[in-house]
């Protein structure tokens, strides 16, 4: 009886701790590490904007990027994957597009899904050690960029 007791129980053990995996956690003020995105991807480490923001609580992740005037774009998402509209405005001309994100949570990564003028993409952020690594997939290609707290 004891024996059969001891087996549920490790068996209960080991259900709650793999379906209690905890939500990443990306919160923070990132600095870009030069260094590592360079010997990742070294046009990244030149085009790539820092400090960045992260804020992310249970059912939201908003991220903030400065931009060269100061000013900054902050973007928010839902975690459970509703899809959600944009409208960015680029260039210099300040022409508009439209790009519509869908944000998940995959295991230890937030995946953003964006369709857009500009093509389709999948931005992936998550921890890696001390580490903030950002994967983008585009129709150029993947870019890795990491970050480290600033």
């Amino acid at each position: 009886m004891i024996r059969i007791f001891l087996i549920a129980a490790a068996l209960l053990f080991v259900s709650t701790a793999s379906t209690a995996q905890t939500k990443p956690n990306l919160s923070g003020k990132w600095v870009l590490d030069r260094e590592k995105t360079a010997a990742a991807a070294p046009a990244a480490a030149a085009g790539a904007v820092s400090p960045i923001t992260i804020a992310m609580k249970a059912a939201t992740l908003k991220i903030t990027v400065p931009s060269k005037d100061g000013s900054g774009t902050t973007k928010t998402y839902t975690l459970d994957g509703p899809e959600r509209k944009t409208i960015v405005i680029a260039g210099r001309g300040g022409e508009t597009r439209e790009e519509v994100s869908k944000a998940t949570i995959e295991g230890a990564r937030v995946v953003i899904r964006t369709t857009g003028t500009n093509g389709d993409s999948v931005a992936s952020w998550y921890r890696e050690g001390s580490w903030l690594v950002n994967e983008r997939t585009s129709k150029t290609g993947t870019v890795t960029t990491f970050y480290k707290k600033g």
